[in-house]
């Protein structure tokens, strides 16, 4: 697995690889979703889907947000995955393979009940990028919060609650779990990182597409996807998070 940075996959398009039991995807950089150790959830996902069409996976990752207009630009992949609802990308969409649900996590000693958005009044908040247009309800909100920041890099979202700098963050409750475990791991003498946590649910679950180069593709991507069903919700249920 790689991470490539913009020129690197502008000019990676020629001389590549056409092998049909290779599915070449462009995933995104953030913890808990195309981890190799442990492996993240939509990869596994992935690798069970592409099993069903006869093929393995050959991953390299891009920043969030970023990895579609790469995908649009690069003929070097068959698939771009993690498409948010409404994301704007090229190729031809699948349906739905895995939500994310996105949810509102304070620190275990709050004390005030957040139960929507509007509960976050007054308090500083910090989201990922493109947030405000994809949660329902957010956008509105926003005006009424002390601070709103949206911040790609998602690991500081952990820092900065379990160092105190803002009240609640809004982010997929897998992601933040991952990057919460992995920052204890590689800094294990820092006690605040292990501040206990508490999760509001507060939105709907956000359906995520992949969108792949051809249409034959995609047609086989969707009826494995169905073939599949029942091991993709064994793989969520195994993603158990305890915060």
């Amino acid at each position: 697995m790689r991470f490539l940075p913009f020129i690197a996959l502008f000019f990676c398009s020629i001389g590549m690889s056409s092998d049909s039991k290779v599915l070449r995807v462009l995933g995104v950089d953030i913890a808990g979703v195309f981890d190799e150790t442990p492996k993240g959830r939509e990869r596994l996902v992935l690798e069970t889907i592409a099993e069903c069409m006869g093929r393995k996976i050959e991953l390299e990752l891009a920043p969030y947000g970023r990895h579609l207009s790469y995908f649009g630009i690069s003929d070097k992949f068959d698939l771009v995955a993690t498409v948010p609802p409404g994301g704007k990308v090229s190729g031809f969409q699948s349906k739905s393979h895995i939500d994310y649900q996105n949810v509102v996590t304070t620190l275990k000693d709050f004390t005030g009940v957040i139960s929507s958005v509007s509960d976050l009044k007054g308090l500083d908040v910090v989201s990922f990028k493109g947030a405000r247009s994809m949660l329902a309800g957010l956008e509105d909100a926003i005006p009424t919060f002390k601070t709103y920041q949206e911040i790609a890099q998602q690991d500081l979202h952990t820092r900065m609650l379990m160092f105190k700098r803002v009240d609640a963050v809004i982010s997929d409750k897998y992601i933040f779990f991952s990057h919460t475990k992995r920052l204890q791991r590689l800094e294990p003498d820092r006690k605040q990182l292990f501040r206990e946590t508490k999760t509001h649910e507060v939105f709907e679950p956000s359906k995520f597409t992949v969108s792949l180069k051809n249409q034959k593709l995609r047609d086989s991507f969707n009826r494995c996807l169905e073939l599949r069903r029942q091991e993709i919700a064994k793989i969520n249920d195994d993603f158990i998070v305890p915060l």
